[in-house]
């Protein structure tokens, strides 16, 4: 099955969104560590500690490009071929590295699985022949 060339460039422009959403917002929290110098994860409620860090992270706007925002425009599109799935997967993760793994595995897994179900359909059913 041919992949639509604007499914593709979607794709690309998609990626690469991402990365410079990524790269700016890890540079600004490397100027910028979350605040919680002094404090144990036990003395804080979990409600707490979402306060804390939403707070932090709403530093982030200055950033070029919103990273929440360009995440989620990566994962919520439709990966054209395999090989869009495989980086999905990359992707996912590189932004696993050092944080929370529920909170961002459990939804980006959901994604992936629709992406490769989806491929699964169309690979087993047989495009028509065209008429000339």
């Amino acid at each position: 099955m041919a992949v639509p060339d604007t499914m593709i460039a979607a794709w690309l422009a998609a990626i690469e969104r991402f990365r410079l959403a990524r790269s700016a917002w890890m540079e600004w929290g490397a100027r910028n560590p979350c605040p919680r110098e002094g404090q144990l994860p036990e003395d804080l409620s979990v409600e707490e500690e979402a306060a804390i860090f939403a707070d932090w992270e709403k530093g982030s706007d200055a950033v070029s490009v919103p990273y929440d925002e360009a995440r989620e425009a990566l994962y919520a599109l439709p990966a054209p071929n395999l090989d869009a799935v495989i980086v999905k997967l990359q992707l996912a993760r590189e932004i696993l590295v050092g944080w929370d793994v529920e909170r961002e595995l459990t939804p980006i897994l959901q994604l992936v699985e629709q992406d490769l179900r989806r491929l699964a359909d169309e690979k087993e059913t047989p495009t028509p022949p065209k008429i000339n």
